[in-house]
């Protein structure tokens, strides 16, 4: 009878770490995606823009003036991502507890860049992005 109880635990032990595990070591594993500034230059079309910094946080239409929001941050890490399944492994899948949070906080840090832009949306000019 043990022998089947211990069949039991490790089978689903086994399977909470596969529904649990993933989170920190995929974070992990590919970092932020940094967005590239490049698209920003006169002439370039909104939609190009938004693709690359997503949807601005405000638009003023009266200057036609869109703010945007984005985080930089760490590239991705394999040594921190088996890191992370390591510790996924030896704790049945509970290290995720820690490990998601740990990752959600890696080096990132928060810009907001600013763009005007001409009727037909495109870029007219731009500010420096600057830290928040």
């Amino acid at each position: 009878m043990k022998r089947y109880q211990a069949i039991a635990t490790l089978s689903v032990g086994l399977a909470l770490n596969t529904f649990l595990s993933g989170c920190s070591v995929g974070m992990a594993l590919h970092g932020a995606d940094n967005p590239d500034i490049g698209v920003v230059r006169a002439g370039q079309s909104r939609s190009v823009v938004e693709t690359e910094f997503g949807r601005p946080k405000t638009f003023d239409i009266e200057d036609r003036r869109a703010l945007y929001e984005y985080t930089t941050g760490e590239s991705g890490s394999p040594g921190r991502a088996i890191a992370h399944g390591v510790g996924d492994i030896l704790t049945f899948g509970l290290w995720e507890v820690v490990g998601t949070p740990v990752e959600a906080v890696q080096k990132h840090t928060f810009w907001s860049l600013s763009i005007w832009y001409t009727e037909q949306d495109d870029v007219l000019r731009w500010d420096e992005p600057r830290r928040r």
